[in-house]
């Protein structure tokens, strides 16, 4: 495509990615969207006609779950890294229809915070990103976002704008609309409108940021002042350093355009005679022609001026097409649905017996400061504690607590704790999930889960149990069984897995991207044994097991240890080991602590070799070499070992 910057001799050459993204379902408390797809439909057809963005650069995900949104995010953000590498502009265009609220999207019963949001698309590498978010109160994403807010207008030609741009279609307190009658929402719609034409004050053919952010601000505002929804207001934040006439949209591009002309004057409505979609509507004086990009086909043309209307219908080629003539047609009125969320009503207590049978169910979503069920309980939002035998369920927001001896559930976010019985968070928790049986958290945790078996997506603290289970863990896990694929911290226990891992102590520690080995190994101490260590690069566990004919003059005694050690590379081939070991020869108890130099001679072959010093209870014991310290003795040696 061609990122034009300002001035006729500042062109630039590059490659736009697209990700647009579509999701009709809010979860429960929510009305379900109706148009949210076809806002996505209609952004993406503006891009692939007139905003530079080729077909296989365009991702289009409609009511996918949250992990496909992040894997679309990621492949962008590899595709930009390799145009990047080659040298190349890349620009990259992210589009979100839906639900969300001052925490982030919302995907039906799963959330994307805006932060990880953010921050997944502040990790795509490119030159310039445009973020579009058409969601209630998705005005919170570019709020504390960091830097200096500034005009969207710069006028330095010199060098093609860089940085970002994130437009929202509402403030961060306020519901965003869509409209049955405009079969999308009022935003969305007014910046299709501006991108194919209508925001082109300058009349040089081409959409710039900052025009289709003011089009679509005044457009979105006037149309929604006297909705039920109430006003709504565009905003954004730009952080572009160059030229900053960023051009969106370029109509000579279009393979069509239609022509108002001059004598043309009104509210003009155009729609695709095939589908009757509503494909622009614009606000056109007299005096001056306005050309709109259109894809070619059949179009009617409505113009409402004041009490009168007009149509003209009329088909669009590669030539274009001209409306100067129209004949009366009736306007109808509109009705406007919150795309968000339903009136919340406010009740200080919750009692009831089981949910519906509760103060809550005469309001559809309701807050609550504290809710009293004798089997089981249900609140939209809670602001304070939640008591019931059988348990708890909040939907939106939990700031508090939930306590129930059975299970408690939160779809929302949560702020404090959950305690009971089993615990699921379907979102992000900070606090505590303390369970009997088991926890089970979706979103990412911060803070400290509990209880028999723990399941976690993410978590930033500690997971305590008999089984824990994560994706992503920093901090700790302690339990029989820890698995995680990536473990940043502690994994504490009798058998560790993972993927990577940074300190696994346990009997058993399988790290797939660590150490694990097997060998013999011979010592003044044991005559022959054999060795098994597994863990990550520089944290490791290791069993021994062996036996010696030496501390007792006519037997053989079996040596058997277990002990940790830690791994210092001085080369890709050499490291060394400081080993610390408890164990058993015959009956006797004994540690030991050593060194080994390790030497990887060949690719399958480990050599080793360091001094070792033992303590032990000597009695009964013939030490070739000792010094008796009370009842104990120090025994020193040397042992060798070779490994695979």
């Amino acid at each position: 495509m061609n990122a034009r910057a300002a001035g006729p001799a500042s062109l630039t050459e590059a490659r736009r990615l697209a990700v647009i993204v579509a999701h009709h379902d809010g979860g429960p408390g929510r009305a379900l969207l109706q148009h949210a797809g076809s806002d996505a439909a209609a952004i993406r057809d503006v891009l692939l006609e007139v905003g530079g963005v080729a077909e296989r650069d365009l991702h289009f995900v409609v009511d996918r779950d949250r992990h496909e949104i992040e894997s679309v995010l990621a492949e962008v953000a590899q595709d930009a890294a390799r145009e990047q590498a080659t040298g190349a502009r890349v620009e990259v265009v992210v589009y979100y229809s839906g639900h969300a609220d001052e925490d982030g999207l919302v995907l039906g019963r799963e959330r994307l915070p805006w932060a990880f949001f953010k921050n997944r698309v502040d990790g795509i590498n490119a030159d310039v990103k445009v973020v579009i978010l058409d969601a209630c109160a998705s005005g919170a994403a570019v709020r504390d976002k960091g830097g200096r807010r500034r005009a969207p207008l710069l006028v330095d030609a010199r060098t093609a704008p860089r940085g970002h741009a994130w437009l929202t279609s509402s403030a961060a307190d306020e519901a965003s609309q869509e409209s049955d009658r405009l079969g999308g929402s009022f935003f969305t719609h007014a910046l299709v409108s501006g991108l194919r034409g209508a925001a082109d004050v300058s009349a040089d053919g081409q959409v710039t940021l900052d025009e289709a952010y003011r089009y679509a601000f005044t457009e979105t505002l006037a149309r929604t002042e006297t909705t039920t929804g109430g006003p709504q207001h565009a905003n954004y934040d730009v952080q572009l350093s160059g030229a900053g006439q960023l051009v969106l949209t370029d109509l000579r591009d279009s393979s069509g355009q239609l022509v108002l002309d001059s004598d043309v004057g009104g509210r003009v409505f155009v729609r695709d005679v095939g589908e009757r979609r509503l494909v622009a509507e614009v606000t056109k004086p007299r005096g001056f022609p306005l050309p709109l990009a259109l894809a070619p086909g059949g179009y009617e043309v409505v113009v409402v001026d004041g009490a009168t209307a007009s149509r003209a219908t009329t088909r669009v080629t590669s030539r274009g097409a001209h409306v100067s003539s129209s004949s009366l047609s009736p306007v109808d009125l509109e009705s406007a649905v919150p795309r968000g969320l339903l009136p919340l009503t406010r009740f200080p207590i919750n009692l009831g017996f089981v949910s519906p049978l509760e103060i809550n169910s005469y309001a559809p979503r309701v807050e609550n400061n504290l809710g009293l069920s004798l089997l089981f309980g249900r609140s939209a939002r809670l602001q304070g504690a939640a008591l019931a035998v059988g348990g708890n369920f909040i939907d939106e927001r939990l700031t508090g607590v939930a306590m129930g001896l059975g299970f408690n559930g939160a779809s929302g976010p949560v702020t404090g704790a959950l305690l009971g019985g089993a615990n699921v968070a379907l979102s992000d928790v900070t606090g505590v999930m303390g369970g009997l049986f088991f926890n089970l958290g979706t979103g990412h945790t911060t803070g400290a889960a509990w209880a028999i078996t723990n399941i976690h997506n993410s978590i930033t603290g500690a997971q305590l149990g008999l089984i824990n289970v994560a994706d992503t863990v920093t901090g700790a896990q302690i339990g029989v069984i820890n698995i995680a694929n990536v473990s940043t911290g502690a994994q504490i226990g009798v058998i560790n897995l993972a993927n990577h891992s940074t300190a696994p102590l346990g009997l058993l520690s399988l790290v797939r991207h660590g150490r694990a080995s097997i060998g013999v190994f011979a010592s003044d101490f044991t005559l022959l044994g054999v060795e098994a260590r597994a863990g990550s690069e520089h944290l490791f566990t290791q069993v021994r097991a062996g036996a010696t004919p030496w501390l007792v003059p006519g037997a053989t005694l079996p040596v058997a240890s277990l002990g940790v050690g830690t791994a210092i590379a001085l080369r890709d081939d050499i490291a060394i080991d400081l080993e610390g070991n408890i164990g058993f020869a015959g009956l006797n108890p004994f540690s030991s602590v050593g060194t080994r130099v390790r030497w990887r001679a060949l690719p399958l072959l480990t050599l080793s070799a360091g001094p070792e010093l033992r303590v032990l209870d000597a009695h009964g014991l013939h030490l070739p070499t000792s010094l008796a310290v009370g009842p104990l003795a120090l025994s020193p040696g040397i042992v060798i070992g070779v490994g695979l």
